[in-house]
């Protein structure tokens, strides 16, 4: 869904809503640029869902939407199947990141390249904010799962739950921790956060093997 001048917030026209509602039913996933997380809201998609928008618009989304967890400092958010992204561009982000995950990292490696941008924007947005001392995971996937542990470090990060709200099966997320840290990776009862480290959802991995992943676990 693109954005739309600020002026219009208001004025979503509701043939467009109801539109959107439908579309978003038969979607594998339904994803914003800049305002049009409006639209996704309006449609009731983001109930619930962590979201954001472009900064100069996340207050009006969080006052005329407070069932929305918006994330104002986020260049993009991933919630189950819905994403929704900052300014123009930030859909580039997005873009990328679904590249990664539908036509693998190397391809999406290759996009960037061509197009003269980070694969993965450096920078304070909050998405990087818990991982700024480390290498992030190449895969998108892993991305949003260390995303979702930043934001909720004492949630429910087991692997059956984390695969659920990433829409990936159990056994394709531990395969993209066992591909990107090398190593075995095993299931675990529960994940929780502890002095100063990042927890990973549902894996358990061999010390030397956490910093080659750039991933930090605390296991319980």
């Amino acid at each position: 869904m693109p954005g739309y001048p600020r002026d219009e917030f208001a004025r979503v026209p509701p043939e467009l809503v109801d539109a959107v509602r439908r579309v978003a039913a038969r979607a594998r996933r339904v994803v914003s640029v800049c305002t049009g997380a409006f639209v996704l809201a309006r449609a009731g998609l983001l109930d619930g869902r962590r979201a954001t928008t472009h900064w100069l618009a996340c207050a009006a989304l969080a006052e005329a939407f407070p069932q929305v967890r918006v994330e104002p400092d986020a260049i993009y958010v991933r919630d189950g199947p819905i994403v929704t992204s900052a300014g123009v561009t930030a859909g580039i982000d997005v873009a990328l990141a679904l590249v990664g995950e539908d036509r693998g990292e190397d391809r999406a490696r290759a996009v960037a390249k061509y197009l003269v941008v980070f694969l993965q924007r450096p920078g304070g947005q909050s998405q990087f904010r818990a991982r700024d001392a480390m290498a992030g995971p190449r895969s998108a996937t892993l991305r949003r799962a260390l995303d979702l542990v930043a934001a909720d470090p004492a949630g429910d990060h087991r692997l059956p739950t984390m695969a659920a709200k990433l829409a990936v099966s159990e056994r394709q997320l531990s395969r993209l921790f066992r591909r990107e840290a090398r190593d075995d990776v095993r299931p675990v009862r529960r994940t929780r956060p502890g002095r100063g480290r990042t927890g990973t959802p549902g894996v358990r991995r061999r010390p030397g093997a956490r910093r080659r992943a750039g991933l930090r676990v605390r296991l319980g």
